[in-house]
């Protein structure tokens, strides 16, 4: 959660006054996570399921492939990874001990998430994004979720996989392995999905008009100090005149 903090305060005050700066923290991280994912899983047998796993390659692809909508759902992708996995792993760290798991691996995943994370910010102080543009992020979320459904139906991709227990809502069983899946669990776990699906995209937003709201503020201390200056030099100018008469 610390470093979450950190990278908030750095979007902030850094990389949203300094968009040189910004844009080569986006191209640098998003060539780090599209070259480290493509490296992990060429050639080898494992297919990208989990949010997270696919959100690297999205907000990768966005990188690539700049522009308004492309950032919007780097950025939800982004976010939603990165606080998900900050969350879970301060929570409940258990969830993140598997097989094939040692210290390299969480703290690598760490690292990249919040990458991901800072990622996700400096996305979306680079581009503003429009209300109308948020109906992108639940299509992206449809998509991914029959995208989810066709590996799963091809691959063996296993019963542990964290989205799988999302979608299916037996998520609580890993920390509560004796607690009953009841009709009344389902019915208030879906609504307190969709309810955390569209904060999280409010949150996108609002986090998208502070940053932009925050570059209004400084371009305008600047459009103030020059024309300070300009009217100082025309004082000046208009006191020259007046001498020289």
């Amino acid at each position: 959660m610390v470093f979450a903090a950190v990278e908030v305060i750095f979007a902030v005050r850094v990389l949203n006054r300094r968009p040189y700066f910004r844009k080569a923290v986006i191209y640098a991280i998003g060539y780090w996570i599209l070259s480290y994912k493509f490296s992990e899983y060429i050639g080898g047998t494992a297919v990208p399921v989990d949010f997270s796993a696919v959100a690297y390659f999205m907000c990768g692809f966005a990188v690539l492939f700049p522009g308004r909508i492309t950032y919007l759902i780097g950025a939800f992708c982004g976010l939603i990874a990165g606080v998900m996995y900050v969350t879970t792993m301060s929570l409940a760290p258990e969830i993140h001990y598997g097989i094939g798991s040692n210290s390299f691996t969480t703290i690598a995943a760490l690292l990249n998430h919040n990458l991901l994370f800072l990622l996700s910010m400096s996305m979306s102080a680079e581009k503003k994004f429009r209300l109308k543009d948020v109906h992108w992020i639940p299509g992206y979320i449809a998509i991914y979720i029959l995208y989810v459904q066709f590996v799963t139906a091809r691959y063996p991709v296993g019963s542990s996989v964290t989205t799988l227990k999302i979608l299916d809502g037996t998520i609580i069983n890993l920390v509560a392995p004796e607690f009953a899946l009841t009709a009344a669990y389902y019915v208030f776990y879906y609504v307190f999905v969709v309810a955390a699906l569209v904060g999280i995209i409010s949150l996108v937003y609002f986090i998208n008009r502070r940053l932009h709201a925050e570059k209004r503020f400084v371009e305008s201390e600047r459009d103030l100090h020059f024309s300070g200056r300009a009217d100082m030099y025309l004082r000046t100018g208009r006191r020259s005149c007046r001498r020289a008469k």
